[in-house]
């Protein structure tokens, strides 16, 4: 009988026990005390979130290492760990690199979009890259811009301006297709076999000549030697509404124009375009840099010696 009550009452106190282990709480009864040599979970998390050198809060004491080769729990005093720094590293985008022209980036890259690029036309070495405006959607894509002119400042690009001539620039840092008046350096140096020349709107109602070789610079074109071409006469000019339809006599088409029979004289002269007149009645000079006897000044547009221009934006440019 004993041995039965005996065995009872320690059944008894067992499951007692379990019962008060069950109910205990899991929490840390607290945190360590600042003489245990222990890390808090404080130290480990001001150390992983924002590289706080870590140190034990007492010599002598064991204390758990993470550094490189001591790893674990060490005696002694304690190694202070500070993380070297990464320095912030801030790449540069240039997605489409540098290329020579517009035409080579969308050579390299056909679905590159209208806008701002870096252009390199003589590659690395020579002269210093620049920012050219391209025009990726118009005539297959790939036109750099070389020069804009507003019609309402008819004195930047006319016949007499030293912009046609010069390597001088204006506006470069308006590298946009908005109406106003600029030169870029890629006048000056970009080679093409392309030019087109856009009045009124940046991209469309256009005009373009094309020529068998390629040419150094539209400086060297517009800016050099007078030249008469048959590919357009003062007619296709008409079509975009510069100047008349009909106009049969001393029709002339060509680059560097000056004279009514296109190289040679005087009174009508034409960077680009079309000089003619209507027998002998009204003398019709459509395109860019136009002008009549030192007057009339037309950046892009039409002059017509009874007085009756038409001055329109334009837009000038290359492939």
């Amino acid at each position: 009988m004993k041995k039965l009550i005996t065995v009872a009452l320690s059944l008894m106190f067992t499951v007692g026990m379990i019962g008060m282990a069950v109910a205990g709480s899991l929490d840390s009864p607290g945190a360590p005390s600042g003489g245990s040599g222990m890390y808090t979970l404080q130290n480990l998390y001001d150390y992983l979130t924002s590289g706080t050198a870590l140190t034990v809060l007492r010599s002598g004491m064991p204390f758990f290492c993470t550094q490189p080769g001591n790893w674990g729990v060490q005696t002694g005093t304690a190694i202070v760990i500070t993380p070297t720094s990464t320095p912030t590293i801030t790449p540069t985008i240039t997605p489409y690199g540098v290329y020579a022209s517009c035409k080579a980036i969308k050579t390299a890259t056909p679905g590159a979009g209208s806008g701002t690029y870096t252009i390199d036309p003589d590659g690395a070495g020579g002269s210093d890259s620049f920012s050219a405006y391209c025009d990726m959607t118009t005539d297959g894509g790939g036109w750099t811009l070389l020069i804009k002119t507003s019609a309402a400042s008819t004195h930047d690009f006319d016949y007499e301006s030293t912009y046609w001539s010069s390597t001088a620039t204006l506006n470069t840092g308006d590298v946009t297709t908005s109406i106003g008046s600029a030169k870029y350096a890629s006048y000056n140096v970009l080679p093409f076999t392309l030019l087109r020349g856009c009045f009124g709107q940046a991209t469309s109602n256009c005009i373009t000549h094309t020529f068998v070789t390629a040419q150094a610079s539209a400086l060297s074109v517009l800016g050099g030697t007078c030249t008469v071409s048959t590919q357009h006469n003062s007619g296709d000019y008409a079509a975009l509404g510069l100047g008349y339809a009909n106009c049969p006599n001393d029709n002339v088409y060509g680059l560097a124009l000056h004279g009514w029979q296109g190289c040679g004289g005087a009174n009508g002269i034409a960077r680009w375009g079309a000089i003619c007149h209507n027998s002998g009645s009204y003398r019709t000079i459509s395109g860019f840099g136009v002008s009549y006897d030192g007057g009339h000044p037309i950046g892009a547009g039409v002059n017509i010696d009874s007085g009756a221009d038409t001055v329109m934006n334009g837009w000038l440019w290359a492939q």
